[in-house]
This record gives C-alpha cells, sequence and structure tokens, in this order.
C-alpha cells in the first residue's frame, strides 16, 4: 500500500472508488475488506448505509478528519465498522491517537476500535 500523495510522478495509480471496494465486499462475502476513506466518502449517505450494513468490511480511521471526525464516523457507519489506523508514516501516529480521546469513546467503542474490529478484521 502506497499513499497516492507519494506516488513517483511516471507512476501515479488513482485510488480505488469506495463503490468499487463495496461492491467487492458485497460479491464476496467470505472476503474481510478493509478500506482507507475519506470522510466525505464514509458519511456520505449511501456509502455509509452500505458500510454499516456489511459485516466483512472495515473502515480504518487514517483518512477521517476533521472535528468531532470520530464521533460522527461511528454515527455514520457504527462502531463495529472502524479500525482504529494512523497511516505510519506519511502522518504522524498521535495525530490518531488524539482522535479517540476527543471522540470521548465509550468503553465499547474503544475496545471494538482498537482491539475487536482489528482481531475479527483479521480473522483472530
Amino acid at each position: 500500500m502506497q499513499d497516492e500523495r507519494r506516488h513517483l510522478p511516471i507512476a501515479r495509480i488513482p485510488a480505488v472508488p469506495i463503490a468499487e471496494a463495496l461492491d467487492l465486499a458485497e460479491a464476496v462475502p467470505a472476503a474481510r475488506v478493509v478500506i482507507a476513506a475519506a470522510r466525505a466518502d464514509v458519511m456520505q449517505a449511501a456509502h455509509a448505509e452500505r458500510i454499516r450494513a456489511l459485516p466483512n468490511l472495515w473502515v480504518d480511521i487514517s483518512h477521517i478528519d476533521g472535528l468531532a471526525c470520530l464521533r460522527r464516523a461511528i454515527t455514520a457507519v457504527g462502531a463495529n465498522n472502524l479500525l482504529f489506523a494512523t497511516n505510519w508514516p506519511f502522518f504522524y501516529a498521535r495525530a490518531n491517537t488524539l482522535k479517540l480521546g476527543e471522540a470521548e469513546l465509550t468503553e465499547t467503542e474503544e475496545a471494538l476500535l482498537t482491539e475487536c474490529n482489528a482481531a475479527e478484521a483479521l480473522g483472530l
């Protein structure tokens, strides 16, 4: 995986549209799909509804930014569908740990985001 902003000028590969990732998760329910989606994509009602309905798809929080972004993402797609991620070394890891504190997560939400969902996504 490579952050597309870091691609060489002669080898720019566009991101996969979120709708295509959701289509894949729907078409192959046995697959475990983890995506890094922008807040705008996750918050879009049609995408949020599909994400919420997919038990085999998780969105990492590394590209979900803004004030109260994590709380809004939980409201949109549910804590069961989010994974803690930092996108380090492209972003500072500390920025995403601060998101956890700012969101005022319940113990259950924090456990889902930081351990339970990852265990499920990895089949552990």
